[in-house]
């Protein structure tokens, strides 16, 4: 409930069981762009008080009540990103399948991006740029391929699918760490 950065212990007195969600909002919170909400101490101690309340009086609750969540922006982009490394790596690929960029698009609108860090942010823009790029290609292939034209495209594709692959495989790496310090 105290970040041990503004001197919270490691005790479990300090400890406050969150869901997924719960958890990326109290940790996501960043002044320098103050997206959600900043909760104060006092605040996670009443939230813990009443979770323990429920748990200890009302079990059921948590048991029959199924409900369907969003995995939020930055898991379904990590799960995206797994996809377009596929991708990268299938010299089929350039056959015509696209890289996905649903999530990044997700991201950008929800304002996800400018609570990340500078260098995972960078690297992310850097590798969906090549992955447009790239559809981009392939689309254009698509219209040209039974014309003389269709060997340049084609060309085009497999060298941007080889530029795109490093940079989609170091921010994928890089999104993954980001998740995990959280």
């Amino acid at each position: 409930m105290k970040p041990s950065e503004e001197g919270g212990s490691n005790k479990i007195e300090n400890a406050i069981p969150l869901c997924f969600e719960c958890h990326a909002e109290v940790h996501a919170y960043n002044v320098k762009h103050p997206r959600g909400r900043k909760y104060t101490e006092r605040e996670l101690i009443q939230h813990k008080k009443q979770w323990l309340e429920i748990c200890g009086n009302k079990p059921e609750v948590l048991v029959d009540n199924p409900r369907m969540s969003d995995p939020g922006p930055l898991t379904s982009l990590l799960s995206e990103m797994e996809y377009n490394v596929k991708i990268s790596q299938d010299s089929e690929s350039i056959k015509g399948l696209k890289y996905e960029t649903n999530q990044f698009d997700r991201c950008i609108t929800e304002g996800i991006l400018s609570i990340i860090d500078e260098d995972l942010k960078n690297q992310l823009m850097d590798s969906y740029s090549k992955m447009k790029k790239t559809n981009g290609y392939t689309e254009f292939l698509g219209s040209y391929i039974k014309t003389n034209e269709s060997r340049e495209a084609l060309n085009n594709v497999s060298k941007s699918h080889r530029e795109a692959k490093e940079p989609i495989r170091v921010a994928l790496e890089t999104l993954k760490s980001f998740l995990t310090m959280k």
